[in-house]
């Protein structure tokens, strides 16, 4: 099963510090953890201030375990939904993934409802072992195109393309 000391080194490389870019539309942030979301974990300090620690333990709850990405056989796989799921939200990850999997297996099995459940899980670690390249392509497509459609209705977000294609 997926390691989340694994893949919360590797998103916090994308995520960085402290940052408080006014065309963000996350807002105030610190190591990716928005200022919205660091309240809604208790976290009532400076965000500057917002130690590593509870950062971790926002993106273990929040967003690793929520999505049952403990339970994805892929260490690679886990980490890649890991960063879209940060990057992009929980739901927006789920829907993809969701989608791709009915894709795949060229079925309508799954309810693309932006939520992670046990058909999922179970559909996203039988396509990995049987089809896990076109898996990943597929994914990356679906995040490309998401974040071309993001720039393209909204120019302020142009400055994020880069960064955000980097993690494609």
């Amino acid at each position: 099963m997926a390691d989340f000391k694994k893949a919360i080194e590797k998103v916090l490389k994308y995520e960085g510090g402290y940052a408080n870019d006014l065309a963000d539309r996350g807002g105030e942030t610190n190591y990716g953890i928005t200022i919205a979301v660091a309240r809604g974990n208790g976290y009532q300090g400076e965000m500057r201030e917002l130690p590593i620690s509870k950062a971790k333990e926002i993106y273990e709850r929040n967003y690793w375990r929520y999505n049952k990405l403990d339970l994805v056989e892929s260490q690679l796989v886990a980490e890649y939904l890991f960063d879209i799921a940060v990057n992009c939200g929980n739901a927006t990850m789920a829907k993809m993934i969701q989608k791709v999997i009915n894709l795949l297996t060229g079925t309508e099995l799954l309810l693309v409802d932006g939520i992670v459940g046990r058909f999922t899980v179970e559909g996203l670690n039988k396509l990995t072992i049987s089809h896990g390249q076109e898996l990943m392509n597929c994914l990356r497509g679906e995040r490309y195109c998401l974040y071309r459609d993001i720039v393209l209705k909204n120019r302020t977000q142009w400055k994020f393309l880069h960064g955000w294609l980097l993690r494609v």
